[in-house]
């Protein structure tokens, strides 16, 4: 076994010092094509935290101020309860300390911004779930809590959830067909990189075959050459993950009030969507070496 993995070592290394240019080609597409397929999914991972508190019907959430007194707060209350446009059953308080879970899940990849909040500085609020979710009679609801004593903000997210979805779903899609059609081109590059490889070795293989060398033996050094571009491609990629990542998180503001500031995917998922590249492209560079060896290795 120590042989035969030296034996393997020692070919790919000779086949990359032969044709260093051709590997890095198709490492650079590989990692491409890896880096805008991820990429969309992280998109999506994104929107999905983004979106996650608005999953259960909220139309509009109306944030009390942080030192609004008892009265205010119960002001609120009875206003919604006595509203028949908005399902009271439904309609839900969220005190300091659930604000402040919450807003710690939301920045959980953001240590600074987590540590720069307390429990006391977080707005309690009631999400309201009203019994016609068109926008604009969520928008009519709204503006009549906007001037209410102790109410800080009110915000409607239908139209901004939805339009944030619309983006990240076209994203998505526009990553996943560009990302396939390069994988495509990454497989014939694979397929490309290892015929042109056994042309160049031909005759070693013939005197290896006349040795008696195994069919294995002569074919693995081939395969491990096209699943290392698609590993090493596969790896590289998690930095740029992590940047993509980064970037949507800039596009929040304090006007959006942590609708596009929570637009960031979790670590776990960057992480997997990584791990599952990683293997992608090994898979990609054993289908194709597996595919040129077929055709163009007799043994």
């Amino acid at each position: 076994m120590n042989f035969r993995l030296g034996n393997i070592f020692r070919e790919v290394s000779y086949s990359l010092r032969r044709n260093p240019t051709l590997f890095l080609g198709t490492l650079v597409v590989i990692a491409i094509s890896l880096l805008i397929l991820g990429s969309g999914l992280v998109v999506r991972s994104a929107v999905e935290n983004a979106t996650a508190r608005w999953k259960d019907g909220v139309e509009f959430i109306v944030f009390m101020n942080p030192d609004s007194s008892q009265v205010e707060i119960d002001a609120i209350k009875a206003k919604l309860d006595s509203n028949p446009e908005i399902i009271a059953a439904d309609t839900r308080f969220v005190d300091k300390q659930d604000a402040f879970i919450e807003f710690q899940s939301l920045f959980q990849e953001s240590d600074q911004i987590r540590e720069s909040v307390t429990v006391e500085d977080m707005p309690p609020s009631y999400r309201v779930v009203p019994r016609n979710a068109e926008s604009s009679v969520v928008e009519a609801l709204a503006d009549g809590f906007r001037d209410e004593p102790g109410v800080f903000q009110v915000v409607a997210a239908i139209d901004t959830i939805r339009a944030i979805e619309n983006v990240g779903d076209n994203l998505n899609r526009q990553f996943l067909i560009l990302g396939a059609f390069l994988l495509l081109a990454a497989m014939l590059l694979v397929y490309n990189t290892i015929r042109t490889t056994i042309f160049s070795r031909r005759r070693e293989v013939e005197v290896m075959r006349l040795v008696g060398a195994s069919n294995w033996y002569i074919r693995v050094p081939f395969m491990v050459e096209g699943v290392l571009q698609g590993l090493i491609a596969g790896l590289l990629t998690l930095p740029m993950y992590r940047v993509v990542n980064n970037f949507l998180s800039s596009l929040g503001d304090e006007e959006s009030l942590n609708l596009l500031d929570g637009l960031r995917a979790p670590s776990g998922d960057v992480v997997t969507i990584w791990i599952a590249m990683v293997l992608l492209g090994a898979f990609i560079g054993a289908a194709a070496s597996a595919v040129a060896l077929s055709r163009y290795l007799d043994v």
